[in-house]
């Protein structure tokens, strides 16, 4: 509920005036889209089971489904902060006391930034960048690392609170017995398990 309050309240602004924030004549303010980024850690939508796949030919829609996200998905939040460092841990590495060490699984009921120690172990490999001008977003780590992430995609969405992305998958495919190039659009919905802010 606070990332959605926070993103009717601070919604952003493509005119980068200030760093993180721009303040309009009548107080209005506005994160830019580098505040928007770096506002909170990202988490795939709790409230969402899975995410959208689309296929097209040209510009007709063929076909659209839901995917399940998988547990390494679902369990995944990453931080990116300014000048193009991350964060990454597993909501599997949350100290909590609903911890269940019979079903090896966490069950997290609060939304409260976690206090230092009660995220076991918290990944600082990898690196992000975007551009603004085409609202790309590449997110990575190596590949080998312990909860690796690998995001290339577009920004459909980019809110203090929630971010919408778009990754596109040019492919050959039969269709009435022709071979043509399709395309697959993949857009998964991030939302803030809790708000940093600006420190």
């Amino acid at each position: 509920m606070i990332a959605i309050f926070l993103a009717a309240a601070l919604s952003c602004n493509s005119q980068q005036n200030s760093k993180y924030v721009n303040t309009s004549p009548s107080g209005d303010r506005r994160l830019t889209p580098l505040g928007c980024l770096i506002f909170g850690p990202w988490e795939v939508s709790p409230i969402n089971s899975g995410y959208n796949v689309s296929i097209y030919h040209n510009d007709s829609l063929i076909s659209s489904y839901g995917v399940n996200y998988n547990n390494e998905e679902r369990n995944l939040v990453f931080q990116l902060f300014d000048g193009g460092s991350l964060k990454r841990w597993s909501k599997t590495d949350y100290v909590s006391k609903d911890w269940d060490k019979s079903k090896g699984q966490t069950i997290v009921v609060s939304r409260s930034k976690p206090k230092d120690g009660q995220i076991r172990s918290i990944y600082s490999t990898g690196k992000w960048t975007v551009n603004y001008s085409d609202s790309s977003l590449t997110v990575s780590s190596s590949s080998d690392t312990t909860h690796p992430i690998n995001i290339s995609a577009k920004y459909l969405l980019l809110g203090s609170g929630e971010l919408k992305l778009s990754t596109t998958i040019q492919f050959d495919t039969l269709l009435n017995g022709k071979l043509v190039r399709c395309r697959k659009v993949l857009t998964k919905d991030y939302s803030h398990p809790w708000i940093d802010g600006f420190e």
